[in-house]
């Protein structure tokens, strides 16, 4: 984890490094007591896009828990947010 991009009501948003091959990545947590999982909707989502190859969605490289505490995926990190374009 190299820094926090940013934080909202379902979790937080990571700036991450690949030890592999120092690819710049954003992961994304959220805490296993949200009511409703959005990050659980959102990997769905992207799974579903990934057969697309286009250069207009994220690529979804890794998901997962960890048990108890939050859930997580690791995606392409982009640009600005949404919420800074405005």
């Amino acid at each position: 984890i190299t820094g926090e991009l940013g934080q909202g009501s379902f979790g937080a948003v990571y700036a991450v490094t690949r030890r592999s091959d120092k690819q710049h990545l954003a992961m994304k947590v959220e805490s296993v007591n949200v009511k409703k999982s959005m990050l659980a909707h959102e990997a769905e989502v992207l799974l579903s896009l990934s057969v697309v190859k286009s250069a207009h969605f994220v690529i979804l490289y890794d998901k997962g828990s960890v048990e108890n505490r939050f859930l997580f995926l690791v995606q392409t990190l982009v640009g600005i947010n949404l919420w800074d374009l405005q």
